[in-house]
């Protein structure tokens, strides 16, 4: 019974140590954590090597660090499958002794035996039970263990795999950017030189298209000429043609008298108003364009007007030496009425053209025909530098004489401060007489009456302003100053 005893515990023993030395031995690990970490990999999107890999390499290699190699594992396999053997041929009901009992001094129990072996089934029916148990769960142990071997060689494979795809993708990559490299650097050598050609053409381009507009200036410049020459003849034939009618009809009239009247103002006509329609297209050379120099007039004068409050139903502008009628015009449109006064018959045929009131005769004539305090404001742009001193003494008397109690004059004349004007510019209209200076102008005015007068400087040359010391000042105001100035007298 002893011997029993021993071997039955012996055997459980030896059975529940190799258990828990399995179990000590063995990682935690399940096929569930195995398939979950395989499937991480399979869906990693990166190149690089998925963690659920590596954490499956590191789990192989701790198996194999804990001696579960091929070699080593197939040693305790066999050894494992002995003592399942043992477990199981120890664990059967016995139904007859060993065949040590045959000698003496157990042969006196051999006749008990069955009885004996009966007794032993009962008592150790719990231990064998336990036994079966163990040796079933060995068994499975024994399977899983090798199910899981054959997995971490699978999987070893499939890492060696993935390892060699991913090499193969690394080479392709490689092979890819360089070719990306080869193109780029293709694109950006074809563009240099595509860029270069656009450069190329576009200088060239841009120097005819310069050309271009320089001939078009050019020709614009030709044609401008060509039609104020247009103009010019068109006036002087129109006036010689009014001077071939007045002689025509003075040789059909056979009153001495009244013929010599007519070749009389004929004569006048020639020597009055032979240079009108040279005049009018030496205005239109240099004089400027039209619109300009009402937008001038707009930007110098129009707060001057519109601070006397001139009643608009009543009131009357006098522009003595109206010229192309430029201020007429702009009075106009903001609602005065204006007349103009000038010698040139062209001029003031060109005016009425336009549908404003231009007389032809002296202006200090036609100022003293004039009613007292009968007009609001009399301007004279760039006519006092034509006159002599008794003329403009005479035109500012009148005009005081003519002004309503608010009224105002305006006298604008090219300004001999800046050097350029008073010594050049100045002479490029020859019916000029002479430079006249600002105070002295203003004087005049004083002198013939006028309680108030102020001087308004005009017309500075734009974007030649020079800073600096006192001398580059100096030099700035005599060289690049104002162009023009006006005198304003007030009677209030």
């Amino acid at each position: 019974m002893n011997y029993f005893l021993y071997n039955h515990f012996t055997i459980s023993t030896h059975f529940s140590l190799r258990y828990f030395m399995l179990n000590s031995q063995l990682p935690d690990i399940t096929l569930e954590k195995i398939k979950e970490k395989i499937l991480q990999g399979a869906n990693n999107k990166d190149n690089e090597l998925p963690e659920s890999l590596k954490s499956l390499q590191n789990d192989a290699q701790a198996i194999v660090n804990q001696d579960v190699n091929e070699r080593e594992f197939a040693t305790e396999s066999d050894e494992f499958d002995h003592y399942i053997n043992l477990a199981n041929a120890r664990g059967q009901i016995r139904d007859k002794l060993p065949e040590s009992f045959d000698r003496f001094p157990r042969s006196i129990f051999k006749p008990f035996g069955k009885v004996f072996l009966k007794v032993l089934s009962y008592i150790f029916k719990d231990q064998r039970e336990v036994n079966f148990n163990i040796e079933k769960t060995l068994h499975s142990l024994n399977k899983k263990d090798q199910v899981l071997l054959n997995y971490i060689q699978e999987t070893v494979k499939k890492y060696d795999n993935f390892q060699q795809i991913k090499q193969e993708v690394n080479l392709l990559k490689e092979e890819q950017q360089k070719e990306r490299e080869k193109i780029i650097a293709n694109n950006e050598s074809n563009n240099r030189l595509l860029q270069r050609q656009i450069n190329e053409k576009f200088t060239k381009n841009q120097w005819e298209i310069e050309q271009l507009k320089l001939s078009i200036r050019e020709l614009k410049i030709k044609n401008e000429d060509l039609l104020q020459r247009n103009i010019y003849l068109q006036k002087t034939i129109l006036q010689q043609e009014k001077l071939i009618e007045k002689l025509i009809k003075s040789f059909n009239n056979n009153d001495t008298q009244e013929k010599s009247s007519i070749i009389k103002n004929i004569n006048n006509d020639i020597e009055n108003h032979s240079l009108d329609s040279f005049y009018l297209a030496f205005e239109n050379k240099f004089r400027g364009d039209r619109q300009d120099i009402k937008d001038l007039l707009t930007q110098d004068y129009r707060y001057l007007i519109d601070s006397l409050n001139i009643d608009k139903k009543n009131n009357l502008f006098i522009d003595v030496g109206c010229g192309r009628g430029e201020w007429l015009e702009t009075i106009k449109e903001w609602g005065y009425q204006g007349r103009g006064v000038d010698l040139n018959q062209v001029m003031a045929e060109d005016c009425n053209n336009r549908d404003l009131q231009v007389i032809i005769s002296d202006c200090v004539e036609y100022l003293n025909s004039l009613d007292d305090n009968s007009v609001d404001v009399v301007t004279g742009f760039h006519i006092v530098e034509h006159l002599p001193l008794k003329v403009i003494l005479n035109l500012f008397s009148e005009c005081l004489r003519v002004l309503k109690p608010h009224g105002m004059v305006i006298f604008e004349t090219p300004n001999p401060d800046n050097i350029l004007v008073g010594s050049r510019n100045f002479y490029h209209d020859l019916t000029h007489r002479n430079p006249i200076p600002s105070s002295t102008l203003a004087f005049m005015l004083e002198s013939v009456g006028f309680p108030k007068v102020e001087i308004l400087n005009l017309h500075p040359i734009p974007n030649h302003n020079i800073t600096g010391d006192e001398l580059a000042l100096r030099f700035s105001q005599y060289f690049y100053g104002c162009q023009d100035y006006a005198v304003i007298g007030f009677l209030h």
